[in-house]
């Protein structure tokens, strides 16, 4: 019987604080990976004419039902409520399609409820908007390794480390662990799956 992935260890270190910053950033702090609270900022305001100030820059359609949208969505997974974040994650995304941040989020939301080959989509769907986003690597590991396919979720798992910042030591921690772990399985399944060595025959 294949090995349920430990969910709660995982979001267990990605306890989420949402800060606001200006009418629309969300704020990520250095303590905040897995669960994405960061969403692009609003556009920037228009060139200064040479007469006077630069005009406030016209709000893009849908900022603050997306905000809305996200910030309940993080909300949510706070309170241990991931059908309802889903939820909120996926209003997010129809009207913000291209922010990987809120796919990264969907991912989290469906891993946490063990749909974990949507998550392993959702994390490849913000792997394919930001190649780099870190976050999407670690989501996209515990995915896989809940779908069983651990060598895949190895390699999620160390480009998650390779991409962690040397002072997220926390994190580095908790990759570390799971690149041992997973690592020492698919070497004790190599081994049983290895035939026994020949009996050496008497007189050689």
């Amino acid at each position: 019987m294949r090995k349920t992935p430990r969910t709660s260890w995982i979001l267990a270190g990605v306890v989420v604080a949402v800060t606001a910053v200006g009418s629309f950033i969300l704020g990520l702090t250095s303590e905040d990976r897995g669960v994405v609270v960061e969403a692009p900022p609003a556009p920037a305001s228009a060139p200064a004419p040479a007469s006077g100030p630069a005009p406030a820059a016209a709000p893009a359609p849908g900022d603050d039902a997306f905000r809305d949208h996200f910030t309940a969505g993080v909300e949510y997974l706070r309170q241990g409520r991931p059908h309802e974040a889903l939820v909120s994650f996926n209003a997010a995304s129809h009207l913000r399609p291209h922010v990987p941040e809120v796919f990264v989020n969907i991912g989290f939301a469906q891993a946490t409820m063990g749909k974990h080959g949507d998550a392993a989509e959702a994390f490849d769907r913000a792997l394919q908007i930001k190649p780099d986003q870190t976050n999407a690597y670690f989501g996209l590991a515990v995915a896989l390794e809940g779908m069983g396919r651990l060598e895949e979720a190895l390699g999620a798992m160390r480009t998650f480390e390779h991409l962690t910042p040397r002072e997220d030591e926390k994190f580095r921690v908790l990759a570390a662990s799971a690149i041992w772990e997973w690592s020492a399985t698919l070497e004790a399944r190599r081994a049983e799956a290895r035939p026994p060595d020949a009996e050496p025959k008497e007189g050689n």
